[in-house]
């Protein structure tokens, strides 16, 4: 019983980790992986289909139409007409005058055979359509318009999950920071401990630095479940599962604190996106006016018609073929047309209304981030020498430390500065690499930096 007890506790402990794996992950192959497995990108590639399917139907206004109808008719009792016809058995003579008189009577003739057979084909060809015409324009202009909308998607998603990837790679690094500083901490204690069993040292010091590696700990663990929770959140972005373990590859800070692309506001894809919706607007606008046009259709026929009470499909045979031209010319429509292009003339109007604003909008964005990277390089540059200055005056605070000329909570105050300054010195790093990301999105070179890299 006890064997089988500790057997069973091993498969338990054992079981979780089967199958676990750890992935690797530096920026580009995290950025692949978002493009394999985004629901959002994924999507939008299904929307190109679409669209595709609405240009085949604007196309077939336009294309011939071809019809075949068979038909059997089978009568289950006689079919009869009734008409007056003179009735020659019943004629009267006048005595007088000699004239002949007819009187008319009533008489039934068999209608029609038992069994009717017939087949035909119609192809019909729109020969002139000016709404159809610019119903397949239309088409084309909107298939470019959700093209200009996955790219936009596309870049939405990558510039997200770049953000995460870039605030993760900070996360990680305070996680690093607070297990540095919890190993120092410990060894701290280590080292008072001796002291305050020698007498070396005060109480209080004793205390302050076993209060200082509690502190420590706690802090370390509250790292670590936040970097836990946007390590989680990239694995579902990856389609990565649960229980893996996912390493994030560092990125070199030089290669992101580069020189900026030229600013082009017309590049910008939600500019790009806002000028195509105002073609496919344009389009509709005169597919709308074009329903005041006349339309010509033409037609080509074929029938066969076989009548007979033996269901033969070779007796009495009527076959014929015809052609035909219809010119159909709209004259009132109750005002419905009129309505029609009412709206989407308003609709136009006001989608370029929009598309003006957004250019004056993105010129002011490029403007405000222009500022903002200014202002995030002089915070690095200022946070990289407070590192340095609070790093060497730690280095020296252990040292006076271990020699009892510095109390422990001047020791701790010390490290605190330094900690503060080395997390001030990569969020300004962040901040920037987000600036840049935010840059390249207003100018519209995200994507193609993106896949230059």
């Amino acid at each position: 019983m006890k064997q089988r007890l500790i057997t069973i506790i091993l498969i338990w402990i054992i079981l979780p980790g089967y199958g676990q794996e750890i992935v690797s992950l530096d920026y580009h192959q995290f950025i692949d992986k978002v493009v394999q497995h985004s629901k959002d990108i994924v999507i939008s590639k299904n929307e190109i289909k679409l669209v595709l399917v609405e240009k085949q139907k604007a196309m077939a206004q336009l294309l011939p139409q071809v019809g075949a109808e068979v038909g059997y008719k089978r009568y289950l009792n006689p079919e009869y007409i009734f008409m007056e016809f003179p009735d020659f058995k019943q004629f009267e003579i006048d005595p007088e005058t000699g004239d002949v008189y007819l009187p008319e009577s009533w008489q039934k003739f068999k209608a029609s055979l038992n069994n009717t057979f017939s087949a035909g084909a119609v192809l019909n060809q729109t020969l002139f359509s000016l709404k159809a015409f610019y119903d397949v324009a239309t088409a084309t202009t909107y298939q470019q318009l959700i093209e200009e909308k996955q790219q936009l998607i596309l870049q939405e998603v990558l510039l997200e999950s770049s953000k995460s990837f870039l605030g993760a790679l900070l996360l990680q690094q305070a996680y690093e920071l607070n297990k540095n500083s919890l190993v120092e901490a410990q060894a701290n204690v280590k080292s008072v401990n001796a002291k305050y069993k020698n007498g070396l040292c005060s109480r209080f010091d004793y205390l302050q630095a076993n209060v200082n590696s509690k502190n420590a700990e706690t802090e370390l663990r509250k790292s670590e479940r936040i970097l836990n929770d946007a390590i989680n959140n990239l694995k579902l972005v990856c389609n990565i599962p649960i229980e893996d373990s996912l390493i994030l590859i560092s990125i070199d800070d030089n290669k992101w604190l580069s020189s900026l692309d030229k600013s082009e506001s017309a590049s910008n894809l939600d500019y790009k996106f806002s000028q195509a919706h105002i073609n496919v607007l344009n389009k509709e606008f005169k597919s709308k006016k074009a329903a005041y046009y006349p339309t010509i259709t033409g037609q080509l026929g074929y029938t066969y018609y076989v009548i007979n009470d033996n269901f033969k499909l070779n007796e009495n045979v009527n076959n014929f073929a015809h052609a035909s031209i219809t010119l159909s010319i709209p004259i009132l429509s109750g005002g419905y047309n009129r309505a029609v292009v009412k709206e989407s003339k308003i609709k136009l109007q006001n989608a370029q209304i929009e598309h003006d604003h957004l250019y004056k909008k993105i010129n002011t964005n490029l403007i405000s981030c222009n500022n903002a990277m200014i202002e995030t390089q002089l915070a690095i540059e200022t946070a990289t020498e407070t590192e340095q200055l609070a790093k060497e005056a730690y280095e020296l605070a252990k040292i006076n430390s271990s020699k009892g000329l510095l109390s422990q909570r001047e020791l701790q105050e010390t490290k605190l500065i330094y900690e503060k300054s080395s997390l001030a010195l990569a969020e300004a790093k962040f901040k920037y690499q987000c600036n840049i990301l935010d840059h390249q999105k207003l100018n519209g070179t995200f994507l193609e930096n993106l896949i230059n890299e």
